[in-house]
């Protein structure tokens, strides 16, 4: 509790009441918790949901402090559907509940470890200021976008394999598609986190801030206030292609890549961009895909994994740890 309060002293918090803290319109409530037994346990009230930061402080079990933007929390899918039960109502708008670590909810809250930043800049360092909708950032690709534990040539035997489990028609498709990828995949030129923090909303975008809203007048990109919006934004802002579908008022899908689906066989669940800050609006983790690609990368190990391989070796975009380790 002692760095916890050292880190808010630091950044023009004030004491409001034990766990919760104030500076100007942000409000922080500290929430200790147990972390044993290979759970983590979890708790919320209905009346944090407009706060501006919830710190999940497991320290005391010798586990860690999580930083989580409460906007992100509260649209969490387990959290907001959660809070549409009666069982919710009945306990009074509150919830507590253990998770194991594996839980999608126990990923999200463990991506925030020591994420300090999200508070605002120490008064007492030079941080970037973190603001409620923080400004773009740059992936930063390696020196080297080069397979670091496995050749890419074992990586692609080791896909060759489950494409082997699959009837030669539709082999014949999947390749097919693949080899013509540039045809019906559209890439970002950099890579972009366009809202640190944000996960995807259940009702509709969060409001752009006015410097967000001014770039995109720049580039003539018109604002996109659905659920799926700011990884739209993210893509188009990043200098992404998106052709129209044959209908021609509709154009093609803006597809995460990491959507929770085909996890390695490491016991490890893969990422699902759009319920973590880090990978929602990573423009880097999105592509505007052809209908025909878009079901083949729902549907199949191969053709997802060889769009995070392609992502990697363009912008040494690796989520889940598997091609730079």
């Amino acid at each position: 509790m002692q760095k916890i309060e050292s880190e808010l002293l630091s950044r023009g918090y004030k004491r409001n009441r034990e766990t919760n803290w104030v500076n100007g319109d942000k409000i922080v409530q500290v929430v200790a918790r147990e972390f044993r037994n290979g759970k983590i346990w979890v708790c919320w009230d209905e009346a944090w949901k407009d706060y501006y930061c919830l710190i999940f402080d497991y320290s005391k079990a010798g586990g860690p402090t999580c930083v989580v933007p409460a906007n992100g929390f509260f649209n969490f899918p387990f959290v907001f559907n959660k809070r549409q039960t009666s069982a919710y109502a009945n306990s009074r708008y509150t919830w507590r509940q253990p998770f194991d670590l594996s839980h999608e909810l126990s990923q999200f809250i463990l991506g925030y470890k020591d994420r300090w930043d999200m508070l605002g800049k120490s008064l007492t360092s030079q941080k970037q200021v973190p603001m409620q909708q923080p400004e773009p950032k740059l992936l930063k690709q390696p020196q080297s976008a080069a397979i670091s534990f496995m050749g890419e040539k074992q990586f692609t035997e080791f896909l060759q394999k489950k494409l082997d489990l699959v009837t030669p028609s539709e082999r014949k498709i999947i390749l097919e598609v693949w080899s013509n990828k540039d045809d019906y995949i559209k890439w970002a030129k950099e890579g972009i986190l366009l809202i640190p923090g944000l996960v995807r909303p259940k009702d509709k975008a969060p409001p752009y801030s006015p410097e967000l809203i001014r770039k995109f007048k720049e580039k003539g990109i018109l604002v996109d206030t659905r659920t799926n919006g700011p990884a739209i934004m993210s893509y188009l802002l990043a200098g992404g292609e998106r052709p129209n579908r044959r209908d021609i008022n509709h154009g093609w899908t803006i597809h995460h890549i990491y959507d929770g689906k085909f996890a390695l066989e490491n016991g490890r669940s893969s990422v699902r961009a759009v319920t973590h800050g880090d990978h929602f609006t990573q423009s880097a983790g999105v592509v505007a895909i052809h209908p025909i690609a878009d079901a083949l990368a729902d549907e199949y190990f191969y053709f997802a994994w060889m769009l995070r391989l392609e992502s990697f070796k363009r912008f040494g975009y690796d989520p889940d740890n598997v091609f730079s380790r």
